[in-house]
């Protein structure tokens, strides 16, 4: 078993994101409950942060969005926890 945590490489109010020792990068919205789909949260997000980002996959069972350039580039799932009100962005490393 390892003791690698997780970092929090940024927060600010209601947004961190995250470097999983396993998994890589995460982006964690809380409190996001807007009535969007995955494609669109993952849009108005990125965007708000200025990341430059395309969606590869965008259908009825997931969305996969790719960011392009920068430290945090790589493909990401989207995910809902609708009962905590939390959006994430989880990096595919498969």
């Amino acid at each position: 078993m390892s003791n690698q945590s997780i970092e929090i490489i940024e927060k600010k109010d209601n947004f961190r994101i995250e470097l999983h020792p396993v998994g890589g990068f995460r982006f964690i919205f809380e409190n996001y409950i807007k009535g969007l789909s995955s494609k669109q949260s993952a849009v108005e997000v990125l965007n708000k942060l200025n990341i430059e980002h395309t969606v590869l996959i965008d259908c009825s069972v997931c969305t996969v969005i790719r960011i392009l350039s920068g430290k945090f580039k790589g493909d990401y799932d989207t995910n809902f926890d609708f009962d905590r009100g939390v959006f994430s962005l989880i990096q595919d490393r498969g």
